[in-house]
């Protein structure tokens, strides 16, 4: 067992402080395959975008379908979104 462990940082996917930093940096567009914040929970899962902001009223959540979630759709603050990387592709 390793005292102090360490981890590669290219490993390491830094979330947006808020929405307006989120949406700063660039809009995900529909179709676009990401990691979202699960509602109820802490963990970021595999999810598609189906509507960013842009496209949405009065909200600045983008609407998402998880992966293996039988409800259709579900929404997401921008600041719990952000790109997949490649290794989970």
């Amino acid at each position: 067992i390793r005292p102090n462990p360490v981890t590669d940082g290219n490993l390491i996917i830094r979330l947006p402080q808020s929405d307006a930093e989120s949406l700063s940096i660039e809009e995900h567009k529909a179709k676009a395959k990401v990691l979202a914040l699960y509602p109820g929970t802490t963990c970021l899962y595999p999810a598609l975008v189906i509507s960013p902001p842009s496209k949405r009223k009065k909200t600045n959540d983008y609407l998402v379908k998880f992966s293996d979630d039988e409800v259709p759709s579900r929404t997401c603050s921008a600041k719990y979104l952000v790109a997949s990387p490649d290794f989970f592709a």
